[in-house]
């Protein structure tokens, strides 16, 4: 059996970090998509969806440009100062390409 787990997005960039861990850059922006639903009455939402990313490279992004990502979803638990459970779901990018707007 073969397993597979792998992210495709396209949406808007918000934040954007870089740091630097032992010599390596890492990226963390946070990517909006918008999914549009119309009921069985016509009344049309909107759902917006905010995911975190993280790229193990310096890429040159920022805050408003579109951008199609590929990667993977990673399951991050931690216990927090306050001695409740945290979850993260994150998305690992291998690749963005920025797209026109």
């Amino acid at each position: 059996m073969e397993f597979l787990n792998k992210v495709e997005l396209k949406g808007v960039v918000g934040r954007v970090t870089t740091t630097k861990v032992m010599d390596k850059a890492v990226t963390k922006f946070s990517l909006m998509t918008e999914q549009v639903n119309v009921s069985e009455d016509g009344l049309q939402t909107t759902e917006v969806t905010w995911f975190d990313c993280t790229t193990f490279n310096e890429i040159a992004i920022n805050k408003g440009d579109h951008a199609h990502v590929l990667g993977r979803l990673r399951i991050r638990r931690y216990i927090a100062v306050d001695g409740m459970e945290r979850v993260i779901y994150e998305v690992v990018v291998h690749s963005v390409t920025i797209l026109d707007k």
